[in-house]
């Protein structure tokens, strides 16, 4: 799939996406349906925002599930995603 990153204001979409480790999402964000990455800190946030593959758009076209560099299958809308590349046809 295309290359892309998630925007450090992307909303990560919890339905469909690997679940994240409770201990590093911020206290009252923890059961949320969308976190915006710029409320995650350190490593976890880096991952969330690291160059990622497109592996699925929903048959709306208004989310992608992306897997990111290192490997966390997650899903955002397309709009908070910047392409890099896309994939050969």
């Amino acid at each position: 799939g295309d290359r892309v990153i998630p925007q450090g204001k992307a909303r990560w979409i919890r339905k469909g996406s690997q679940p994240l480790p409770k201990y590093l999402i911020p206290k009252g964000l923890s059961e949320a349906e969308e976190i915006v990455l710029g409320a995650i800190d350190g490593a976890l946030f880096h991952d969330l925002t690291s160059v990622s593959r497109v592996i699925e758009v929903s048959a709306d076209g208004q989310r992608a599930k992306v897997m990111s560099s290192g490997g966390r299958k997650s899903v955002f809308p397309i709009e908070d995603l910047s392409k890099l590349e896309t994939a050969n046809a």
